[in-house]
């Protein structure tokens, strides 16, 4: 009921391609499919690193997926392994960019050669973030990016901490991810891919269950990604990896080794190689 005029567009267009990005949209193209409605391409890319069950859709051309470990867990589900392109999770071209540390530094009036902490909250400002603050900013930069809590952001800007930033919905993270060495974030799919883009290590908190605790997983298997539970935990891995750059070195090289930037890219080549078979 609440689809029916999504599945109407569809039937109207009937695209030689459908890129979906979530899972109730591949369900009701791929149930078009398989009645007939449509005869169109369908590509899933899955946004996380674990595969819930929900992804699968008989139908379904071609799945994205992150890693090897996702593409394994859809052929243990039955999923042909020619049906499974690991591309990566794609981000905005943003993220690819080199940017120039020192004007941003210069911008937010902070020290360049001083460790800096970037705090992600989410849409809607989850987890310890004011007692992380009230800890952390003696010691280290923090930025923080509160989104659509304006609670949250009122109450750390009235603190008025010199060495604290605090943004409500921004739209060039990207910038604030170049020069940190750390975030502090949930571990939502889209977010990890663009840190892993970026070469950033990341500390996870409040997670939600179900995709995001198994993203977790996923990355630790890789040695990428820290998931801590109390506040003291974080603060003390925070000043570790402060006092010990060497450790972020090695994490950052183990990103190196699966980080995926140019997922859109591989999947506009892959549409174009299957257009050009097609044609032939």
């Amino acid at each position: 009921i609440n689809t029916k005029r999504f599945a109407s567009l569809l039937i109207k267009e009937n695209p030689d391609y459908i890129i979906s990005t979530h899972f109730l949209s591949s369900e009701i193209s791929a149930y078009l499919k398989r009645n007939q409605k449509i005869n169109s391409k369908i590509i899933t890319v899955i946004t996380d690193f674990g595969i819930h069950p929900f992804w699968l859709s008989k139908g379904t051309d071609i799945y994205v997926v992150a890693l090897g470990s996702s593409r394994w867990q859809l052929i243990l589900r039955g999923v042909e392994e020619n049906n499974i392109k690991e591309l990566g999770i794609p981000i905005d071209a943003k993220f690819l960019r080199r940017y120039d540390k020192s004007i941003i530094f210069k911008n937010l009036r902070l020290q360049q050669d001083k460790f800096t902490v970037l705090i992600v909250t989410g849409s809607f400002g989850i987890g310890p973030i004011e007692e992380i603050v009230d800890v952390l900013h003696n010691d280290v930069q923090i930025l923080v990016a509160c989104a659509r809590n304006r609670r949250l952001y009122k109450r750390l800007k009235n603190k008025n901490y010199p060495n604290l930033r605090v943004f409500s919905f921004i739209d060039n993270i990207q910038e604030l991810m170049a020069i940190s060495g750390v975030i502090i974030t949930k571990p939502g799919g889209l977010t990890i891919s663009e840190s892993l883009s970026m070469n950033l290590p990341q500390i996870f908190i409040s997670p939600i269950p179900g995709q995001e605790t198994e993203n977790i997983k996923i990355l630790a298997h890789y040695g990428i990604g820290i998931y801590l539970k109390n506040l003291t935990e974080i603060i003390n891995t925070v000043i570790d990896f402060k006092e010990h750059p060497d450790k972020l070195n090695k994490i950052k090289e183990k990103i190196n080794k699966i980080k995926k930037p140019h997922s859109a890219e591989e999947l506009c080549r892959v549409i174009c190689q299957s257009s050009i078979r097609a044609t032939n």
